[in-house]
């Protein structure tokens, strides 16, 4: 009987694996493509499920660490795992926002089931921001904003945050807010939660600056010019903290200035940035970029992109930033074309 089983096993045919995700969507891809349907308005989200197949099976291993494994007891990840196939969109729209090449795959889908679970009834309207956030801290390194303590001699504030309670700020600020954080595409939304200013300096920004959100980052001129730093003499911000009280109050060199604006900017829900670069005349300088924001709703947004402490007459042809998404060095000019693609139609940009 053994031997009689053993043959009839091995003369079974070898059970045929189906197509792969690449194959399946290659195939999906060709007919699109025959069909002159590939940029087609109404085939955006065949073409996101095409990918976002690809990312699942690449990367099955990462996924099952973040959210467990089919069968698994943790109730908390079968929750998870409910979740993401019934809310599509959101899914999928995470799966193709993270960049396998730069961002830390466990660590982001980690991150963004733990804002799920931590913020359970208000995290459906707020995926995008959670995506955002699931991104740039992932690997807090170069992709999180750096105030120039160093430069100043200054010390870091006390109650620096981090990824979640970045989070928490704006789901607690809705109604300052004006729908900013609920409605921009992740690709705007990068550049809100890229920092660690604590919630107490935030709650001063708002206090001060909500009522001068238009046009905000003409605050770079508040921070007085500290020229002794040039001439050689200590930093007025030698041992003091770094926040956004004193340097108001004590001032810096340029890169303060910067660093002032735009943390402002952020904590007010406007995207903002330090940009630096050089003269004509070789000499470095920073200066503040950001997105001044018209209408925001749920259909779409209006917007133009400002700068304030760029000085013409010094010929500042390019400057130069960390993009918060993968920390890597980045220009102007490129956060310029990446934000007004994405702002003209951020479905069309991303197919």
């Amino acid at each position: 009987v053994t031997k009689i089983l053993q043959t009839e096993a091995e003369e079974m045919p070898e059970e045929v694996a189906g197509p792969s995700a690449q194959e399946r969507g290659d195939e999906i891809l060709l007919d699109l493509f025959d069909k002159n349907r590939l940029l087609a308005k109404g085939s955006y989200t065949i073409l996101r499920k095409v990918y976002a197949d690809r990312f699942e099976e690449e990367h099955s291993e990462e996924i099952e660490q973040a959210f467990g494994a089919e069968g698994d007891d943790d109730e908390e990840a079968a929750a998870m795992r409910e979740w993401l196939a019934t809310h599509t969109d959101a899914r999928e729209e995470l799966y193709l926002a993270i960049d396998p090449e730069h961002d830390k795959i466990p660590e982001a889908l980690r991150l963004f089931r733990e804002l799920k679970e931590q913020f359970p009834r208000r995290f459906d309207s707020y995926a995008n921001l959670a995506i955002a956030v699931a991104v740039v801290w992932d690997a807090p390194g170069d992709a999180i904003h750096r105030s120039p303590v160093r430069q100043h001699s200054s010390t870091p504030p006390e109650g620096e945050v981090e990824a979640v309670e970045n989070f928490q700020y704006f789901l607690e600020t809705e109604d300052l807010m004006q729908g900013r954080a609920r409605f921009l595409p992740w690709e705007f939304l990068v550049h809100l939660v890229n920092h660690r200013t604590p919630l107490g300096e935030r709650q001063w920004a708002l206090n001060q600056y909500l009522p001068k959100r238009q046009m905000f980052g003409k605050c770079y001129d508040e921070v007085p010019y500290d020229q002794g730093m040039i001439d050689g003499m200590e930093p007025r911000l030698k041992g003091k903290s770094h926040t956004l009280m004193n340097l108001r109050q004590f001032g810096g060199v340029c890169s303060v200035r910067a660093d002032f604006a735009g943390r402002v900017g952020k904590c007010i829900g406007v995207p903002a940035f330090s940009v630096g670069g050089e003269s004509k005349f070789g000499e470095g300088h920073a200066w503040v970029m950001w997105v001044e924001l018209g209408g925001v709703t749920e259909t779409g947004f209006t917007f133009s992109l400002e700068s304030h402490g760029r000085f013409r007459y010094d010929h500042y042809y390019v400057g130069y930033l960390r993009d918060p998404h993968t920390g890597q060095r980045s220009t102007d000019r490129q956060l310029e074309l990446r934000l007004h693609t994405v702002g003209m139609n951020p479905i069309a940009k991303r197919q």
